[in-house]
């Protein structure tokens, strides 16, 4: 009877060592298909690399664009998915924003992974939201990968001058989008 407790104690033990190492495990490795709630957190700002300038993308057209072609005017890169709720929370006040602001450049990046998220379903998602903003893909995760994305969405502010002046992680509010618009303008 007393090996049996042995055993049994023994054995929970190990199911739990083994439990909390694959939890810690996993909350380790980053997760693009995770998504933040509403509130958005302001992230630590720097100024931008030319190697994160380099961060490739496709148009709707499948024309393969990089964010240096965008240089000399006021950016905001947001990241994001047609299935992503948060997203799809901040995409009429980009729309707003994209119509009556010509002076920043909106760049609304969807991370395609193909089975998720496709370009079909970028595609549906901006048509029948009745968005008129370009579409812009990235495929290869290269974007997210070079501005540290690790959830969607994220929007990164950038200046004329290339100065990243704030990253927001999760859907943005009004209120937090005009503070952050001051800042590149």
């Amino acid at each position: 009877m007393k090996k049996k407790s042995i055993f049994l104690l023994l054995s929970l033990i190990a199911l739990l060592s083994a439990s909390f190492f694959m939890y810690t495990k996993l909350k380790s490795n980053t997760d693009i298909n995770m998504s933040v709630e509403p509130d958005s957190q302001d992230m630590p700002i720097n100024k931008i690399t030319e190697d994160a300038f380099n961060i490739s993308f496709q148009d709707a057209e499948g024309k393969e664009l990089k964010l240096s072609e965008f240089k000399g005017k006021p950016i905001v890169l947001n990241f994001w998915a047609s299935w992503c709720p948060p997203c799809r929370q901040e995409m009429p006040m980009f729309q707003k924003a994209f119509d009556s602001d010509t002076n920043v450049q909106y760049l609304l990046i969807n991370q395609t992974d193909g089975y998720r998220e496709t370009k079909q379903k970028a595609q549906e998602f901006m048509t029948n939201e009745k968005l008129t903003m370009p579409l812009y893909i990235d495929e290869t995760g290269d974007s997210m990968m070079k501005y540290g994305l690790n959830a969607l969405p994220m929007t990164v502010f950038i200046d004329a001058d290339g100065v990243i002046q704030g990253k927001s992680l999760g859907a943005l509010n009004e209120s937090s989008f005009k503070n952050y618009l001051e800042r590149i303008k």
